[in-house]
């Protein structure tokens, strides 16, 4: 927003120059000062007003668009994009701050007009005001400098994007199904009812030719931890009240989920099929979670207390076990799904050929069970990471979306001062010709000015950038990327831009006639 109002702060000086003759006559024919400045002022408020009703427009339809592209994603659903009066409000408060604070000093400058110079240049272009040019000059570089700094930030992101995408999760996406199933309480009362039940499906799918393996969880191993459970460490110090207890994500799994998954331990050992079946009362523990509360000691042995029930830790994983390249890995719990096995749990299944190729069978399996088919979702890992993923894309989306503009504005804002510059100087350079300056040498004194001006705001931008991307890179743990090389990057794109918007005015000005430029004298 702000390289826009640059943008036309740059255009309303430019255009305020040109209407000084304009001005004068009027200050002739008796309009104060003021009336002037009022009435330049009103115009940039319409303008202003304008540009933010088209703004409301084009934001209706990309969020309609948005929402088509994206109606059947539940990470999305959980923002709240709508056009309400709230938005429509902002709007106009942001349309007529932008107004005030950017048409302000082009307003106040074409106001001042000396009567008698300005009626006798009469319309000859000539060389006058500098503090234009440099006002002109010094938002041309602001432009450049915020563009650097946002390219710099799209950069991260898009390098730290294409990294996320090509992680190696550990497993086959392509050769995995997850069928997630939410049970009617009220069919499946107990505990040992929904075991019963899971067990007899894991059979079924066992059962389906070419079946790897099949795994029971309560949280799909691609996503964000959403289930935490408050738990008690014995032998330690405790709060009494349960708000002031520590948390741990909770993860009920079947034994097969360590094989299928690679899970490493640490150290101690996994729980088995057996003690699975048995409901022993044994935990593992991440890592993370290890070092929090146990520090050097250690935990194996140790008894933890969720809900009233005690658990001893057999194991301690790794935490590149849980591989989630946006999460930072939190204390995790892992438990056997038998001990207290939830109404809605995700079935993986493992394949030896594509997954996508065992969705009929096990959509038949579920709707054929003897009781009330349950309500049930399936999905291949694929399309999960992919909705995984839905959020950051977003995100990355956006920067990308915001850089590209930022980048055309900062070229257009290039493009006018150049050009404006090149307007101003035509006598100049007609002179320059007819005294024997080559085309070339026209060429160059045009492109030295807009190259100045780019240069000095990527030197202003590399430091804004720099600073910007290493806050990010600080406070978002997905993001990681090589800067110094995303700078460079972005800063030969941003130098490639500028040069394309200052070539065609100075091909302009190297082209101009000598005796028509001489003209306007």
């Amino acid at each position: 927003m702000l390289i826009a109002c640059f943008n036309v702060s740059n255009i309303l000086l430019a255009r305020g120059m040109q209407r000084s003759r304009e001005m004068a006559i009027h200050s002739s024919l008796g309009a104060s000062r003021w009336q002037l400045f009022r009435y330049l002022l009103c115009e940039c408020l319409m303008l202003s007003a304008a540009g933010g009703g088209l703004g409301l427009l084009a934001a209706s339809w990309a969020l309609d668009l948005d929402c088509k592209l994206h109606a059947q994603s539940s990470q999305l659903q959980v923002f709240d994009f709508r056009m309400d009066y709230r938005v429509v409000g902002f709007t106009a408060m942001v349309s007529v701050a932008c107004a005030l604070i950017f048409g302000l000093v082009p307003a106040w400058r074409s106001s001042r007009v000396n009567l008698n110079e300005e009626l006798k240049q009469g319309d000859r272009r000539v060389s006058r005001g500098v503090p234009h040019h440099r006002t002109s000059q010094l938002l041309v570089v602001g432009q450049v400098t915020l563009s650097l700094i946002l390219l710099a930030a799209a950069g991260v992101a898009i390098n730290s994007m294409l990294r996320i995408w090509e992680f190696n999760w550990g497993f086959r996406l392509d050769r995995m199904v997850a069928l997630s199933l939410a049970l009617p309480e009220g069919r499946f009362p107990s505990n040992n009812q929904r075991v019963a039940y899971f067990e007899r499906l894991s059979q079924q799918v066992k059962a389906l030719p070419g079946v790897v393996s099949v795994t029971l969880t309560n949280r799909l191993p691609i996503g964000f931890s959403s289930h935490y459970v408050n738990f008690r460490i014995a032998g330690q110090p405790q709060s009494p009240s349960p708000d002031g207890l520590p948390s741990a994500a909770l993860r009920l799994v079947s034994p097969g989920y360590f094989q299928t998954f690679a899970v490493q331990l640490q150290k101690g050992q996994l729980f088995t099929s057996r003690e699975s079946a048995q409901q022993a009362q044994v935990a593992l523990i991440n890592q993370t979670m290890a070092d929090r509360f146990w520090g050097e000691q250690d935990p194996l042995g140790s008894q933890i207390q969720i809900g009233g029930a005690g658990y001893t830790i057999i194991g301690v994983t790794w935490d590149s076990s849980i591989r989630n390249p946006i999460e930072t890995p939190p204390p995790e719990i892992t438990l056997p799904y038998t001990l207290a096995c939830p109404a809605g749990m995700n079935v993986i299944v493992e394949s030896v050929g594509a997954g996508s190729g065992l969705a009929q069978e096990l959509r038949t399996i579920v709707e054929r069970s003897d009781l009330e088919p349950p309500l049930f979702s399936l999905q291949t890992m694929e399309q999960v990471r992919s909705e995984f993923l839905i959020v950051p894309g977003f995100v990355v989306t956006l920067l990308m979306v915001f850089a590209s503009m930022a980048v055309a504005l900062a070229g257009v804002g290039v493009f006018g001062v150049i050009s404006h510059f090149t307007a101003q100087r035509t006598q100049e350079i007609g002179v320059r010709m007819a005294l024997g300056a080559r085309r070339r040498d026209v060429l160059w004194m045009v492109l030295r000015r807009g190259l100045a001006l780019l240069l000095i705001g990527i030197g202003l931008g590399s430091f804004g950038g720099l600073a910007v991307t290493r806050v990010l890179l600080s406070q978002v743990h997905w993001l990681k990327a090589n800067v110094p090389v995303t700078l460079e990057l972005v800063t030969l794109f941003l130098l490639l831009t500028g040069f394309v918007a200052c070539l065609a005015p100075a091909r302009r000005a190297a082209k101009l006639d000598p005796m028509v430029a001489l003209r306007f004298e």
